[in-house]
């Protein structure tokens, strides 16, 4: 089975009953053989908790791999983990790390971000206040467009 029956599965198109649970292990199946995207996810998967429960631990090291491979997103949702405390310790080194990697793999959101903050020198002196402020006005908005875009995508390959 290929990546595409998995989106088949987490949709519920082409004649396929939507089940995260039989996403899950077609895109399980191709990460372990190495698929960098796919790695990603079955991170996000265990990070949403869709067709397995919430593991945030499970999730982090699916991202890792993934991000070993070059998934840029998948280094974007390691910085957000980082930010949210979300299975990890609350961290702005660590969230502006994964953040500049991210950035440097491409990911445009990670740019934009980092671009919403200021110049890295500033970063230290980054408050929680100013933190929950970027992610209001950048961070969940970029998501929000990235599913919506994810999402017509999928709808034009019906």
């Amino acid at each position: 089975m290929t990546s595409q029956n998995g989106w088949d599965y987490y949709y519920g198109r082409n004649n396929k009953a939507q089940s995260y649970e039989k996403a899950m292990k077609i895109f399980k199946k191709q990460a372990q053989k190495g698929d960098g995207k796919a790695m990603g996810i079955v991170g996000a998967m265990y990070h949403d908790g869709e067709g397995v429960d919430v593991n945030y631990g499970t999730a982090l090291i699916w991202f890792k791999q993934a991000a070993a491979q070059g998934n840029a997103d998948a280094m974007a949702l390691i910085a957000c983990m980082y930010q949210y405390a979300r299975g990890v310790e609350f961290s702005y080194i660590n969230m502006m790390f994964w953040m500049e990697k991210a950035a440097n793999h491409g990911s445009q959101s990670a740019k934009n971000f980092i671009f919403s903050i200021g110049h890295p020198e500033n970063w230290d002196s980054m408050t929680t206040e100013k933190a929950r402020e970027n992610d209001r006005l950048f961070i969940t908005p970029m998501l929000k467009a990235n599913d919506a875009r994810r999402n017509a995508e999928m709808r034009e390959k019906k």
